[in-house]
């Protein structure tokens, strides 16, 4: 192959993979999650769960990463928001409510076929489960 071909291939692979590279930051997202037990005394009795119930989880199951570090597409970060860094304060703020599990992670958005399902884990245990 010529060396005038070999770059003509080049430059055009490097044009095809410049829009995936841009198209994929694109579809990247922050994700901030909280989860949190309602303590108001009036909001006891407002749900009624059955005794026999089993969790199923997803075959493509994930647990979110330590912070700092990257699982395939999921990046786990230790900034919020400012919006949501706003709510994390009200809540905390008030007695009403008990945090469980506060989570704050990048990832990349695919096709719901092969997203991975997050499992999140907090709160006090219930037997194998939190």
């Amino acid at each position: 192959m010529s060396t005038l071909r070999l770059k003509i291939t080049l430059g055009l692979l490097l044009i095809l993979v410049l829009p995936v590279t841009v198209s994929a930051k694109e579809r990247e997202f922050q994700i901030d999650l909280l989860v949190y037990a309602n303590n108001d005394p009036s909001a006891a009795f407002s749900e009624n769960w059955p005794d026999n119930l089993r969790l199923r989880y997803p075959s493509n199951w994930r647990a979110l990463p330590p912070v700092g570090s990257t699982d395939r597409e999921i990046t786990r970060v230790a900034t919020v928001a400012p919006e949501f860094a706003k709510t994390l304060k009200s809540m905390s703020l008030s007695s009403r409510y008990r945090k469980l599990i506060q989570a704050s992670w990048r990832q990349t958005l695919t096709k719901r076929s092969r997203a991975p399902a997050i499992v999140i884990q907090g709160g006090d245990p219930s037997g194998e489960h939190f």
